[in-house]
């Protein structure tokens, strides 16, 4: 069952009309205040909301009624500008310290991007940041997660922390079994490196879930310490079992 889209509030119905304001001023750059008006009318119909206008592909958006190749390119050129400068202000900041920080740098790499993608930080001990990207892309339904390729990551970084992220593009921001399952893989291959993983991050348009925040990660982390533990009890056991009776 498809999840229910919860109502706007009152405070976000006129941010939306604020943001809608200034998409037709933007466009009045490029024509007419009146063809800028009827091309957002026109968006609006097509797209339904601001996000889904500003990050639609350019063919799509210059093949609708009012637009124009142009006004197409005008469009993605200034929401690349903007998520540039997301990206470089993120940028700044030294430290990781939680999830909305890691939120903030993460974002903006997922603006526009309408398959499945898995995004990557990596820090020091510290948690002053290494490195901040995209670390593979894939279908709507599934993404390759290439675990080999962000242990090599680590290792290349000396990275001892990381945060995960992905997008989900059915708009729906809760996390299947498979990311679950991903997860713990994850986290269970970083530890025999003795690196962490912090969080998971869905990002699903103006939501996010975090792994950390809703305790899954601290219980995830509890439970493959404890198996682990167990493993090792039982080698220790077995190795108890065998001192002295192997052959020299």
């Amino acid at each position: 069952m498809a999840a229910r889209r919860k109502k706007p509030s009152s405070r976000e119905a006129m941010e939306e009309r604020a943001r809608i304001k200034l998409l037709e001023e933007a466009l009045g750059l490029v024509m007419s205040q009146e063809e800028a008006k009827k091309a957002v009318e026109s968006l609006q119909g097509a797209m339904g909301n601001f996000v889904n206008m500003a990050t639609a592909p350019e063919d799509q958006l210059a093949k609708l009624p009012g637009m124009s190749a142009k006004a197409a390119r005008f469009l993605h050129l200034t929401v690349e500008l903007a998520k540039a400068c997301m990206e470089g202000e993120a940028g700044r900041m030294k430290r990781i310290m939680d999830s909305n920080s890691s939120l903030d740098v993460l974002r903006p790499k997922f603006l526009g991007l309408k398959t499945e993608a898995v995004g990557v930080l990596l820090m020091d001990g510290n948690r002053r940041l290494l490195y901040s990207g995209i670390l593979s892309t894939g279908s709507v339904s599934a993404v390759p997660l290439y675990i080999r390729q962000l242990i090599k990551m680590c290792i290349d970084f000396n990275a001892q922390e990381a945060v995960l992220a992905h997008n989900h593009p059915s708009g729906s921001v809760m996390p299947s079994r498979e990311d679950i399952i991903v997860t713990e893989q994850i986290e269970m291959a970083l530890m025999d490196i003795d690196a962490s993983l912090d969080d998971h991050i869905i990002i699903a348009g103006d939501d996010e879930f975090s792994f950390l925040k809703s305790g899954i990660m601290e219980r995830m982390t509890t439970e493959i310490l404890d198996k682990r533990r167990q493993h090792l009890d039982h080698v220790r056991w077995v190795a108890g079992e065998y001192e002295g009776k192997l052959p020299q």
